[in-house]
């Protein structure tokens, strides 16, 4: 008992208060050993009672070396760099979602749909749950060779506040990387039929996938099959959840009917592709610059001890350091130290895994920590600036004019004039592409009509014409539930089921000559249906293929369409809506699609025909949507060419280059950090030098 008091003593006596361990190999170190926060048991010829009542279990006392310096303090940092890791991803997530809520009307709309958002936990946890029960900061020979490095987990600087503060600023800083990126990306994607809520927040999803895979890379020290597997495993899983829920008919007609194909459509843009590679280039150049600062400014212990090429190559488990092999050619009894640990545990794992001794790698350990910078941002400045040098150079390629038809100047809410100056026009439109006139539908509500002339001084190829209006929250929450997906589908819905999706009285119901009717389909969705037309004098618009076709072949008129009683969608929007088609008038299908943003910019239909340098075009426009509710709203109607790099606009350009000649100005500045300030290294315990021939790869914040 007396050591127990003892243990107790050091525990109570001391501020702050120390972790204590303790070790016995008796019957009467029991006390001791369940005293301190950490017991380890030696078996050995005074029985079994000190190991059954230990944490730990070890055959010799000279094993107690390898038990703290080795694995204790890998554990430790492993275990740091998961809780940090956990925090990470989480906040990103959080982060992206907050900054959405802003562009949705503070109405709460999540980013990402609910059923891709449910998968988040599983994907993103599997990559740094093998890098926490695998990664090694440094080899065991190092570690047992420099047992000053033990004074990381003793003085718990793998977990304190400004740890805490460098992985609030990591995840702050990877949240506006993934936004902003996507977010200039959005015109491309919407002048391809992919600006829709559901397309943009499964682009978003899967670029936050993608960054958290990549950090639990950077934040892992060495890695194996099972490290490298986790996140191949991560995004397997991933595909087979896209091509499983949303690619199958019956599953989405189930969960989540608007997510029927996005991932089709989504891989088909090629600013989708740009965003997956552009996202964890740019993350990675601001991760290994801020990692190189933080580590040549507050260096830990580990990050002074230089590792060589004879430490990486070493085996890690050596005969000598292993006490299983050590004792391999002992009688392995009940009576043996090594048979009383086996009878308490069932048997011990000997396989490299068990052992901790599976073939690890690390990446660039032969750079030092500033070259490793300029690899990086050598590498990500070139991609970077390929990417967005190739989307400028298309954006002005495209011709476009844009005819603004209709505004409100009454301003109604004032949080909406920041977001309208960069979605009412592309950047890089031009003052002369814009065309104004005054178009408005007429004070009582009914339709105004207005021709105007347009001359296309370079010509145009086959232009395509859309349709932009704003500021227009399609993504606010309440309108986004305001549909009932079996309704549009064609299938006989309760009333009671119309008035949960379709709460608003006049959302449902149509008066007609004093008579209420319902509508079919009912919602916010399909009575703010967008329903100006335009034409184009002696030549002809192809409105076909402006909706996708599984959107089309999903919506269907049900078995009494057009029957008395009821408001169809041709009696609300007569001359718009085709008879015929019903709720597969494409033109309707489109406007279902909610928009990710507060901006509609919808196709409206093809030209067949070019027009050649000097050529103008008359249209007629049939302006009937109402912008008197609409603070500082607009209409306007957008001829333009069009390809795979969609049509002008060059934020997208402009960001991906401005990171490219930012990769390569923080490499020039890791360089002149480590000209005047070399970091110094310890080649032996108490010897320092200004050089380490290589060195590890550091822990999540270590990371370089």
């Amino acid at each position: 008992l007396q050591k127990a008091w003892m243990v107790r003593l050091v525990r109570t006596g001391i501020s702050p208060q120390p972790v204590t361990l303790s070790v016995g190999d008796g019957a009467n170190d029991v006390p001791m050993i369940q005293e301190a926060q950490v017991g380890v048991g030696i078996a050995g010829k005074e029985g079994r009672q000190a190991v059954n009542n230990s944490d730990f279990a070890i055959a010799q006392f000279k094993y107690l070396q390898r038990l703290l310096l080795v694995h204790g303090r890998w554990n430790y940092r492993r275990a740091c760099t998961f809780t940090l890791f956990t925090f990470w991803r989480n906040m990103v997530q959080v982060l992206m979602m907050m900054y959405y809520t802003m562009m949705s009307g503070f109405s709460g709309t999540a980013l990402y749909e609910d059923w891709i958002r449910l998968s988040f936990n599983v994907l993103c946890t599997l990559p740094i749950l093998a890098a926490g029960c695998m990664d090694q900061d440094v080899p065991a020979r190092v570690a047992l060779k420099n047992p000053e490095l033990y004074e990381i987990g003793r003085q718990g600087t793998d977990l304190n506040t400004r740890k805490t503060l460098y992985t609030i600023g990591s995840a702050i800083l990877h949240s506006l990387v993934l936004f902003w990126v996507a977010i200039p990306a959005f015109p491309g994607l919407e002048i391809h039929g992919t600006g829709d809520y559901y397309s943009f927040g499964t682009i978003c999803y899967t670029c936050l996938l993608i960054d958290v895979n990549y950090r639990a890379i950077f934040c892992s020290n060495s890695h194996n099959k099972y490290t490298i597997g986790a996140v191949i495993m991560s995004f397997a899983m991933y595909i087979f959840w896209l091509v499983f829920y949303p690619m199958n008919k019956l599953l989405a007609d189930i969960l989540s009917p608007n997510m029927y194909m996005v991932p089709a459509h989504m891989v088909g843009t090629l600013y989708f592709w740009f965003s997956v590679i552009a996202t964890p280039l740019i993350a990675m150049m601001l991760d290994v610059f801020m990692s190189f600062c933080f580590h040549h400014y507050w260096p830990d212990m580990k990050d002074q001890v230089a590792v060589t090429p004879r430490d990486l190559g070493q085996t890690e488990f050596s005969e000598e350091e292993e006490w299983l092999a050590h004792n391999s050619d002992q009688e392995s009894d009940s009576g043996s130290a090594e048979g009383m640990i086996e009878s308490k545990v069932g048997s011990v794992d000997l396989t490299p895994f068990g052992q901790q001794a599976v073939p690890m790698f690390r990446f660039a350990d032969h750079l030092r920590p500033h070259f490793k910078v300029v690899a990086a941002g050598v590498f990500a400045g070139f991609t970077l600036l390929l990417i967005g040098g190739l989307c400028l150079y298309h954006s002005h390629q495209y011709k476009q004019v844009r005819i603004e038809y209709a505004r409100n100047n009454k301003t109604i809410g004032a949080f909406v004039d920041p977001i309208q100056l960069w979605l009412h026009r592309p950047v890089g439109t031009l003052d002369s592409e814009i065309r104004t006139l005054d178009c408005k539908p007429n004070e009582d509500g009914s339709e105004r009509v207005c021709k105007v002339t347009v001359v296309f001084p370079e010509g145009m190829r086959k232009p395509l014409l859309m349709y932009t209006v704003g500021p227009v929250f399609q993504n606010y929450n309440a309108y986004m539930r305001s549909e009932v997906a079996k309704e549009v589908m064609g299938n006989e819905v309760p009333e009671g089921l119309r008035k949960t999706m379709c709460q608003q009285p006049q959302t449902r119901v149509w008066n007609v000559s004093g008579t209420e009717v319902p509508i079919v389909p009912c919602g916010m969705k399909t009575i703010s249906f967008f329903n100006d037309t335009f034409e184009v004098v002696g030549r002809r618009i192809d409105v076909k293929n402006i909706a996708w076709d599984s959107d089309v072949e999903r919506y269907n008129n049900p078995p009494d369409y057009g029957s008395p009683g009821k408001e169809w969608l041709y009696q609300m929007f007569p001359g718009v809506i085709n008879q015929t088609l019903g709720v597969k008038d494409e033109a309707f299908v489109s406007w279902m699609r909610p928009s990710a943003v507060p901006r509609v910019w919808n196709r409206y239909g093809y030209m067949e025909d070019s027009y050649a340098p000097g050529e103008n075009l008359t249209l007629v426009i049939h302006s009937r949507w109402p912008l008197h509710n609409i603070s500082d709203g607009f209409k306007e109607l957008v001829i333009t060419e069009y390809g795979v790099f969609g049509g002008r606009h060059d934020l997208f350009g402009y960001v991906v280059t401005s990171a490219g000649i930012v990769s390569f100005l923080l490499a020039g500045a890791a360089v002149a950090m480590e000209w005047f300030r070399p970091r110094q290294y310890m080649t032996d315990f108490g010897q320092m030098t200004d050089f380490g021939h290589d060195e590890v790869s550091e822990s999540c914040s270590d990371k370089e």
